[in-house]
């Protein structure tokens, strides 16, 4: 009785390897994930945002930002269905056409846009897609904020739906310069660096000097002489 027992278990168990084998056989399953760079240099939207150093950006000049999307799955092209972006203007002075805005978007693809798996690319399905995102400054000091949705077929869930948030950094620069540069004693020509500094939260833009006294001293800035007596 444990011969008959064993012989049907045992051939029970090749059966199910050759099953088993079978199956695995098939073609692989293609699949896209998307990858974000902004500015050349990767970035992770679930634990990042994009902060704007407006001290950096003279009113009425803008800050662009370039964003690259990217497909490192295999076999399948990712499929960039919508771009959006949500911006509440802030003043008055902003509007209404998009390019007056404090964020608004710029070369976006056409859409439905597609992008290739790393490698893959040929033809009108390149292996990345750019567009910009640009930041113009107001006269102002109101924070501002905007958010990027990318709607894809990432195999990643919560990845079809991307979000790159913006938002502008609390600004307080302070210039530093030193109150007195003393010459000492003269004799033919001397010249004394000027040590200009920021010790503030963001960027420190300068537009100007005003430079008079004594003929005898000149102020230089780069390639550029300015006597004192201007």
């Amino acid at each position: 009785m444990a011969r008959r027992i064993l012989i049907p278990a045992l051939t029970g168990i090749m059966l199910f390897g050759l099953v088993t084998i079978g199956c695995s056989s098939g073609k692989r399953t293609g699949f896209a994930l998307i990858e974000i760079e902004i500015d050349g240099k990767q970035f992770n939207p679930s634990t990042s945002d994009v902060k704007v150093d407006i001290g950096a950006i003279p009113v009425g000049s803008t800050r662009t930002f370039t964003i690259t999307v990217a497909n490192t799955g295999q076999d399948l092209n990712l499929d960039i269905e919508a771009i959006s972006l949500d911006y509440t203007p802030q003043n008055d002075a902003e509007g209404p056409a998009p390019d007056n805005m404090s964020f608004y978007l710029r070369n976006v693809p056409p859409l439905p846009a597609f992008v290739a798996p790393t490698g893959e690319g040929a033809g009108d399905v390149p292996e990345f897609q750019t567009f910009q995102v640009v930041f113009k400054r107001f006269d102002d000091p109101i924070p501002r904020a905007a958010v990027v949705t990318i709607s894809n077929n990432s195999k990643d869930s919560d990845k079809q739906e991307l979000k790159i948030s913006f938002e502008t950094r609390k600004c307080d620069p302070k210039l530093s310069t030193p109150n007195q540069v003393d010459f000492g004693q003269v004799h033919e020509e001397q010249v004394k660096d000027i040590a200009i500094s920021n010790t503030g939260s963001c960027g420190l833009v300068i537009n100007g000097f005003i430079f008079n006294g004594h003929p005898d001293y000149t102020l230089i800035i780069g390639e550029q002489e300015y006597a004192g007596d201007q």
